[in-house]
Order: C-alpha cells, then structure tokens, then sequence
C-alpha cells in the first residue's frame, strides 16, 4: 500500500509540474518543441515583427499577449497579427496596447495554449494630437471715413494697421468659419438694415462682396463648416413675422433661405436685436441661439431663441427680463451668455458689471454663473479654446467712438483690459 501510495503521489507531482506557463499544454504534450526567441535584451514597439522558430508550427496557430486589465476580468488577451508560418518558423506583427517590459507569449491551438517564453516590449510613445491653430486677433474701425481693418497683438493689445477698405465698402457683424483664415461679414454702414454678405482675406488684403442685398438681414452666424444669415420679414403686424435663416455658400455667395414660420407671441409689437447682437451654433442639440428683444407694449426684454436645425422650428424660451442679457458666445461646445448687471444701484457708486452664465440651449433657459465680475460694460466675446481665453469690448466714448480691449483667462478666472480707447469697434478671433 506504501509503495503505491507513492507511486500515485509521484503522479500527482509530474501532473502539476507539466503546467501550460511551463512549455506544455493542457493535454500534456508541448505543442512545439525546440523553441528559440529573440535573444534576451532585444526589444520591440508595437509594428514590428518578432520571428520564433521551432518544430510542430501549424497554419492554425495563434499567437496571444495576456496583460492585466483594471476591468472586470483580471487579465484580457491582446491578439498578435500573423505575418507567416512554417512548420519550423512562425513571424508575428507586435500589436498595440502592451505593457512596457517583458510578455509572455503564448500559443494558441484550438483549445490548447502553450508559453513560448517572454519579449520584451518598448513604451508605447502617445500619440501627438492636431497642433492647435494659433488663432489671431483681428479689429475693425473707423479711420478718415474708411473702415480699417487691425490686427491686435493678443498679449499687449498693440494695434497694427493691415487694410483700410475702399469708399463704399462695409465690414459689420464680423464672424470666422473655424479653420478658413476668412472674416465674413455684412456690407452695410450702419449696424443694421439692408446689406449684403462680404468677405475679407486677412492674408491677402483683399474684400469682396459675396451676395446681393438682403433687406432683411439682421446678423450672421456660423456652424462648423457653415455661413449662415439671420433674416427677419417686417410687417404691419410684428406677431405675423416669419423668421429665417440663410445659408450662405462661403465660396460663391449662392444663397439658400430656409423660413422658420412664425414664432412671436401675439401681444409682441416690436422686434430687435442689440447692435452686437449674436448667433451662435449648439452642436450638441443641432440649434442656432439668439436672443431678440421684444416689445409687448408694456416691457421690452430680452428672450432666448432658437432655431432647431432638425425640424426647422424657431423655438422661443425663456424671457431675460433681469437686468440684460443680449450676448452670447461659444466656449469650446458650450453656449454661454453675457449677464450685464448693475452694482449698487441708485447710489453715487453705481456702475455696470458683466457676469458669464451658462445656457440650456434644450430647455432654453439661463444656467449656473461660471465667470465674471468684470467692471464695466463688456460684449463682443471671442474665445480661443488653444489658450482658455477670451477678448471682449467696451465702449469708452460713443461720440469719439472709442473701445477698451479686454481678455478674460479662464483658468485664473481674471481679468484686464489690453488697448483702452481705440478706435475698434468689432473684433473676430480668427483661426
């Protein structure tokens, strides 16, 4: 009984001995024998190809890395690519997503595995992502009766003098489509009524006219690709007014106007838009958002609109009537808006301050403060997402047409003005 206690004891031992980390295989038998790998201190990035020979390679053959994983199961098994196959030689492509250092490499048959030995593995290096465009300042204003177009240094607010448009030519509510280096505009004197969409060539100095009129033109906006025009009809009756937009084809001023019916309540008598009025696309819930100020006979507040890009719907919201909010802008995917509020009010000390908010472009409503308590009057904001920064204006003197330059840091959440009274009227971040 001694003897064949230990014989099966014995048996035990070489059963548990033969493991599949050890060069055999759940049936016992390896399967491949006289392995070699490339000699130790050789090391391989992902891409290249490692060659293993030996004798008993079949075309069936794969080849696994088992790495830990953070998941759910403890270990998950990263397949290499097969270059070519012998019976005596098999070349594999090293795959993505291996740890640094020394991996096992195993081989596997149907439903045997077998360790062939390790490699060792180079750090993956990262991938670099798209360098961020650097995005130039641009500003435009009003020099011996000609518009002049300046770029303006975004560190110091140096002004420098590039353009100065011809007689006749306009260059108002300016906008970018991102990554086309191109200022569109509309061609009009004043900030409002009839005119045409133009485009101006930083680069090239040059200004051209893209469109015919368009009397009811209002502002204009840009998806990512797109240029679009807002146009509101006039009528005797201003709840009769049907709202649209206008794709404008940015190469040859081809216009295709979409309607998006009627949209005011019935007591509205009047309609408008501040002078830097904007339009700014949400491309998470595919709407354009404005904010027009409407006029019941009694009150005159500002309210939030949208224009469903899916259902070609104009979607009235929620009515701004605490202090003003006539402003928005994109912070990266975010809509935002300029709260403009007074600061002890009816005392010798009041004054404007401008807060940032967040929009519900959905549910059309105003968010969470996310910045601000800037002193003054400030609008026309550009956001540069490579920089976390943003350009504002504020009017300094209306007679002598004069502005501030400001910037904003998002990320120390501050503050400070870079030109003060100059003679810019409108600026565009330009990509």
């Amino acid at each position: 009984m001694k003897k064949l206690f230990l014989a099966m004891l014995i048996g035990a031992v070489a059963l548990v001995g033969c493991s599949k980390d050890d060069g055999g295989n759940e049936g016992g038998d390896p399967l491949v024998t006289n392995v070699t790998l490339p000699a130790a201190g050789t090391s391989f990035a992902s891409g290249e190809t490692v060659t293993i020979t030996g004798n008993g390679f079949t075309a069936s053959d794969a080849i696994l890395f088992r790495v830990p994983t953070k998941a759910t199961a403890p270990t998950t098994d990263i397949r290499a690519t097969i270059i070519k196959v012998t019976a005596t030689e098999l070349t594999f492509e090293v795959p993505e997503g291996l740890p640094a250092g020394e991996n096992s490499v195993i081989l596997k048959r149907g439903a045997s595995e077998m360790t062939l030995g390790k490699i060792s593995i180079e750090a993956e290096e990262p991938t670099p992502g798209p360098e961020p465009q650097t995005a130039i300042l641009y500003g435009f204003g009003i020099k011996d009766n000609h518009t002049v177009v300046y770029r303006i240094d975004a560190e110091n607010g140096v002004l420098t003098e590039i353009a100065a448009l011809q007689d006749g030519e306009f260059l108002n509510s300016a906008v970018t489509i991102p990554g086309s280096g191109m200022i569109f505009g509309v061609a009009r004197e004043e900030a409002w009524g009839a005119g045409a969409v133009c485009r101006f060539d930083p680069e090239t100095k040059t200004y051209e006219v893209l469109t015919e009129t368009i009397p009811d033109i209002e502002m204009l906006g840009v998806t990512q690709d797109k240029l679009y025009a807002l146009c509101v009809g006039t009528s005797a009756v201003a709840a009769d007014t049907e709202i649209s937009l206008s794709e404008i084809d940015p190469q040859t001023g081809a216009i295709d106007k979409v309607t998006f019916g009627k949209f005011l309540p019935v007591t509205t008598q009047d309609i408008g838009w501040s002078d830097y009025g904007t339009l700014v696309y949400d491309p998470q819930s595919d709407r354009m958002l404005t904010t027009p100020r409407i006029y019941d006979g009694e009150n005159e507040d500002f309210h939030l609109l949208a224009f469903d890009m899916a259902t070609q719907k104009a979607v009235l919201g929620e009515r701004l009537a605490t202090d003003n909010v006539n402003y928005l802008f994109r912070k990266g995917n975010d809509i935002c808006a300029v709260y403009e509020r007074v600061a002890n009010y009816g005392t010798a000390n009041e004054s404007a301050v401008t807060d940032l908010y967040t929009v519900d472009p959905t549910a059309m409503t105003l968010g969470n403060k996310i910045g601000g308590d800037i002193a003054g009057s400030w609008f026309n904001w550009n956001y540069d997402a490579a920089t976390e920064r943003m350009y504002g204006l504020s009017e300094e003197d209306w007679e002598t047409k004069t502005y501030s330059v400001g910037v904003y840091d998002w990320k120390a959440g501050s503050f400070k003005k870079l030109s003060e009274s100059v003679q810019v009227q409108s600026i565009v971040l330009v990509e």
